[in-house]
């Protein structure tokens, strides 16, 4: 988990992670979930400094990530991730996104 307090702002300035993760695709045939959830309110960090894939970067984004990797052997290792997001901590618009990743170790 994860926490951040803007000491510099009087409203909107706590925003919080929460999450797991489950095993490590290292060796072959081996995987590795992960998930969590957090908030983060319009003045809790400096937007520069987010997530560039959590709700299209920034912040005033709250949601879910959802993510699984399984390696084919030590050197390849496919994987996906899932952005269940709203733009908008307090209303807002739906945002999603599904990133494939194919990581090669060389």
């Amino acid at each position: 988990g994860d926490l951040v307090y803007n000491l510099g702002a009087d409203a909107d300035n706590l925003g919080w992670l929460a999450g797991f993760s489950l095993g490590q695709a290292k060796e072959a045939h081996s995987y590795q979930f992960i998930y969590n959830y957090r908030r983060l309110p319009a003045d809790a960090v400096l937007g520069a400094f987010t997530d560039s894939d959590f709700g299209g970067g920034g912040t005033d984004v709250k949601g879910h990530e959802f993510g699984i990797a399984y390696a084919l052997n030590p050197n390849i290792i496919p994987g996906a991730s899932y952005f269940f997001n709203q733009q908008g901590v307090t209303g807002g618009t739906d945002f999603h996104r599904l990133q494939i990743d194919l990581k090669y170790i060389f």
